[in-house]
């Protein structure tokens, strides 16, 4: 793919081609040294002054870095008061603040309002991470629910989605059997006790579920999927924002599906194996074993009596 040095920071800029007229126009900076944070092209807001970011663009990998950028401008001007607009069809136009920040892929539901100041939320957000050694973080605290507060080490989160607007991502009969059948096996040789399907997409009908899966789909807040992807043994699906929130929230996960790397989840210490369109499903199925062995390598830990008795000397 094109790419360049940034003209500011000097860091290595990627992105898909077809874009040059928009980093024409950026003048060749990165995303970061573009946007609100280190551009400089807005005045400073005075002590108490009401700050407005607007909504990002639909995908949730799109506010993990409208966080990012949040909390670095709060870490610049901690006295100001922030307002922070999540959601889709948000008219702003009512709104006072004295500085507002728009994102430039808002979308036409939500049209910046009069004097907003544009800020760039593009595919370089994974490069930026990666090059930083930085893990995005949630824009909201994760949630208990009655779920979350049961033993989840040996459960395994499901979400397979299923929306018209991403067909490509919509996960296959084929698809779903394989993992099934890979998670039948692990629940065979006891390493996992069950799965949850978790996802407010539009729910999958030709997916039979196994016995014994669990199915919270459209029953959860993000919040609550969250604080489940921080307990349980691993998140596991094709390309979606859910494996977003799970490696923000610090679980483990196991994707597929990916068209670009810089599209996979971030997470700390290698927690996250993603494998690009065109990986065979064996492969995944082999990424949930491995993890599933890490993971009860890990809980071996913390559960000694698990352990047979000359492991436990």
């Amino acid at each position: 793919m094109p790419s360049y040095i940034c003209t500011v920071c000097g860091n290595t800029v990627t992105y898909p081609a077809g874009d040059d007229s928009l980093h024409e126009m950026r003048q060749h900076e990165c995303a970061l040294c573009y946007t609100v944070i280190q551009s400089r092209r807005f005045r400073d807001p005075e002590p108490g002054a009401s700050v407005m970011f607007g909504p990002a663009g639909p995908g949730i990998g799109d506010y993990l870095f409208k966080n990012y950028l949040i909390e670095q401008f709060v870490r610049r001007y901690p006295e100001v008061d922030i307002v922070n607009i999540t959601g889709t069809a948000w008219d702003a136009s009512n709104v006072k603040s004295d500085l507002i920040f728009w994102a430039d892929n808002a979308g036409i539901a939500n049209p910046a309002p009069p004097g907003a100041i544009p800020y760039i939320i593009t595919n370089e957000v994974h490069s930026f991470f990666k090059a930083t050694g930085r893990v995005p973080g949630l824009w909201f605290e994760p949630e208990e629910s009655a779920w979350s507060l049961t033993d989840l080490r040996k459960t395994v989160l499901v979400n397979f989605r299923s929306i018209p607007r991403c067909l490509e991502k919509n996960v296959t009969t084929d698809e779903a059997a394989q993992v099934f059948g890979c998670l039948e096996g692990l629940k065979k040789q006891g390493d996992i006790d069950s799965i949850i399907m978790i996802g407010n997409d539009i729910q999958v009908q030709d997916h039979s579920l196994p016995d014994y899966a669990i199915d919270l789909r459209g029953k959860l807040s993000l919040p609550e999927i969250a604080c489940l992807c921080r307990r349980a043994m691993m998140t596991v699906g094709k390309d979606s924002g859910i494996l977003h929130i799970a490696a923000a929230a610090g679980g483990y996960v196991v994707g597929w599906g990916y068209r670009l790397r810089q599209w996979m989840p971030i997470a700390a210490e290698g927690r996250a194996k993603c494998l690009l369109v065109g990986a065979h499903q064996s492969h995944v199925n082999e990424a949930i074993i491995r993890t599933a062995m890490l993971r009860g390598i890990m809980l071996a830990r913390y559960l000694p009596n698990k352990l047979p008795k000359w492991a436990r000397r």
